[in-house]
């Protein structure tokens, strides 16, 4: 084990090289980060950051070994654990006491709104054939009228109407605007 520090010496032997290749001046106070250290020296220890559905949001854990974090990970995975030198017990305190995908509040949010939107979708479909079948209704009977009452309907829907034949023979009035 190496002290804080001190270098090992494979890398005393290799600095320069690295140095020279990514083109930084070596000095005495060059930090690099290497394996050997002792992992019970404060400085030493790593910091642990997550974030998830299964994660307690803004929560500070204890310090645990690195060893433990296979654990946390099958948990989270929901993948059926192996023997190993790490515990789930010290990393427990990492998930949340919810570990579903989706919480009840969420499920019924969603399925409300989905039932809104499907509402929201129908009565559009609904509001465009009315109007569909009103203008339709319309034009049909201005064309009845035009054909019956040709004298009284109002000259402007004379210039712009045509005589056509449907494929069922029935005669009606296209009017073009």
């Amino acid at each position: 084990m190496a002290d804080v520090g001190y270098a090992l010496d494979d890398l005393i032997m290799t600095a320069p090289k690295y140095a020279k290749h990514y083109n930084f001046t070596l000095t005495n106070s060059s930090e690099f980060g290497v394996h050997g250290y002792d992992y019970t020296v404060p400085e030493m220890h790593p910091f642990f950051m997550a974030r998830g559905p299964k994660i307690k949001k803004q929560h500070k854990v204890a310090p645990f070994h690195t060893v433990d974090l296979f654990n946390l990970f099958t948990e989270i995975l929901e993948l059926p654990p192996v023997a190993n030198n790490g515990s789930l017990g010290n990393v427990v305190d990492v998930l949340s006491e919810n570990r579903g995908r989706y919480s009840i509040g969420s499920i019924v949010a969603m399925s409300v709104g989905g039932v809104l939107l499907v509402l929201f979708l129908v009565s559009l479909a609904v509001v465009i054939v009315l109007i569909m079948i009103k203008r339709q209704q319309n034009l049909t009977t201005m064309a009845a009228l035009n054909k019956r009452f040709p004298a009284n309907f109002p000259k402007q829907y004379h210039r712009g109407t045509a005589l056509a034949r449907t494929r069922r023979g029935v005669e009606i009035f296209v009017l073009r605007g």
